[in-house]
């Protein structure tokens, strides 16, 4: 039973404190006090491997900051930050989102019109929330667009799109998180794969995506958002805004593109050469090593963007590395984090938590709600910290752990898996303490608990939506494919009951 405090208490203390870092950094040392019982010899040998772990018969380093997966891990995501501080500064960036906002004609096309922005900022949520919301809410005041309609849709396309896209900064984070719980139980599945696996099970993030174009197609909302729209349609605002638009702008989107198709490429030929006999193009990318593409493609992206953006003289060199220096601090936090929760799977394994879940969760947890039933644990974590990144690094090994205890299913573990990443977006996307809440608030001028309270019930409608027409019908070994062709029509349903028309009468 002692090999449960580390996590229980890791999970406790976020509840209680709010702070992710901590709480992780205690479940690691009562898991090493645990382990030791307290020899200080076997104390100090303990946190010495931890942190520099090196395996003479294999000749690596297994230590959680010495580890080359792990270093591979944290430069591209730092990279991918560097990218994102430079763009999300960048004229440029915001002269490309302004030039799509003049193209707004009404209400419907310019809902639209900021859901597609939204989803063009893929790389990084608190890009989306700053650049989106700042470049479009005069674009929106004039089209009868409420500021927390924008809010609403930025909120709603931030943390939804960056965890789905394969090039974001939330990827090498969900990668190194996947990886090590993934080896915790002895699969040989690699963190990548798995993190693919799940993108179909990932329900509330796409039904989120799609849920702002049914509100906006049908012009219909509900709850406290309709009366802010219909006040927005009286106050409707002429104001136009006459910045020069230099259509070069387009061209500051050339290092995502070319970072992109550079990884896929990476991964094709690494996987080839990896596995020469093998002719199936999912099979060929899982040979590849996978970090060290993502380390080569963010680097060379990080490189290209800061060249691009003073190439196109948007800044001088010296600004433009301010800037990417700017965007990897932000993620420094996230970092520690990152490495904090290899800590506590790693002490997991000196315990025996993973051996302690798989013998005895059996008799205590349903197997067939057990994708629902993390989607819930995993929404209530978020919701109380306001995190989804602290939230995966708590309950991912947790799910991974009971569900390759509990059952040899493939896809009822993948659709486990997918429901934590689905839960923690849908709790921190409805806190009111969540960061990208937050600075979706701050981007877009309105009060927090404003967009809190206007937003909170679609989330609830989409989260409803994921359990009844994902989760739960996933459990039976219903396709996810099919769950969207019920679970669309319900969304769609559901507005126009409860719904009500946004015009003047």
């Amino acid at each position: 039973m002692e090999s449960l405090i580390p996590p229980l208490l890791a999970v406790v203390l976020c509840f209680i404190t709010k702070r992710v870092l901590i709480s992780l950094l205690a479940g690691i040392l009562s898991g090493i006090v645990i382990y030791s019982s307290l020899d200080p010899t076997k104390l100090a040998e303990s946190f010495y491997n931890l942190l520099l772990g090196y395996n003479e018969t294999t000749n690596d380093f297994y230590g959680i900051i010495v580890d080359r997966d792990k270093l591979l891990i944290i430069f591209f995501t730092l990279a991918l930050g560097g990218i994102s501080g430079v763009l999300s500064a960048s004229r440029g960036m915001h002269e490309f989102i302004t030039l799509i906002g003049r193209r707004s004609k009404g209400r419907i096309s310019g809902q639209i019109i900021c859901w597609f922005a939204g989803l063009i900022v893929f790389f990084d949520d608190y890009a989306n929330s700053l650049i989106v919301g700042n470049s479009l809410k005069r674009f929106t005041d004039k089209a009868g667009i409420s500021r927390l309609k924008l809010a609403y849709i930025v909120d709603s396309t931030a943390a939804p799109i960056a965890t789905l896209a394969i090039i974001s900064t939330w990827v090498g984070y969900k990668i190194g998180i996947l990886n090590d719980s993934l080896q915790a139980v002895g699969s040989n599945i690699s963190g990548f794969e798995l993190f693919l696996m799940t993108i179909p099970y990932s329900f509330y993030s796409i039904y989120a995506l799609i849920f702002i174009l049914v509100i906006a197609i049908l012009n219909r909302d509900f709850g406290p958002m309709y009366k802010y729209e219909i006040d927005q349609l009286k106050i409707k605002n002429s104001e136009t805004n006459n910045v020069e638009i230099n259509k070069k702008c387009v061209l500051i989107f050339l290092p995502i593109i070319i970072t992109l198709l550079s990884t896929l490429v990476g991964l094709y030929i690494d996987g080839h050469i990896n596995n020469n006999n093998e002719t199936q193009l999912w099979k060929i990318i899982s040979a590849a090593d996978t970090f060290k593409i993502f380390a080569y493609a963010g680097g060379a992206g990080l490189l290209l963007t800061v060249f691009m953006n003073w190439a196109l003289k948007y800044d001088n060199m010296r600004v433009t590395a301010a800037f990417a220096v700017r965007g990897i601090i932000v993620l420094l936090p996230a970092v520690s984090i990152l490495i904090a929760a290899w800590g506590i799977q790693k002490v997991c394994e000196l315990v025996g938590t993973t051996e302690f879940i798989k013998t005895y969760a059996t008799e205590s947890v349903p197997v067939i709600f057990l994708p629902t039933i993390m989607f819930i644990l995993s929404a209530v974590t978020s919701f109380t910290i306001g995190t989804s990144w602290g939230t995966m690094a708590i309950c991912t090994p947790l799910a991974i752990s009971t569900a390759w205890g509990l059952t040899p299913d493939e896809s009822l573990r993948i659709a486990t898996v997918g429901a934590v990443l689905s839960g923690s977006i849908f709790g921190d996307h409805c806190s009111p303490i969540s960061d990208t809440t937050i600075l979706s608030s701050m981007a877009c001028d309105v009060a927090v608990m404003d967009h809190t309270k206007t937003q909170i019930l679609y989330g609830i409608v989409c989260a409803v939506c994921a359990i009844l027409f994902g989760h739960l019908l996933t459990s039976f070994g219903i396709s996810p494919y099919i769950c969207y062709l019920i679970g669309i029509p319900f969304l769609i349903a559901t507005v126009r009951v409860i719904g009500k028309k946004v015009e003047l009468k």
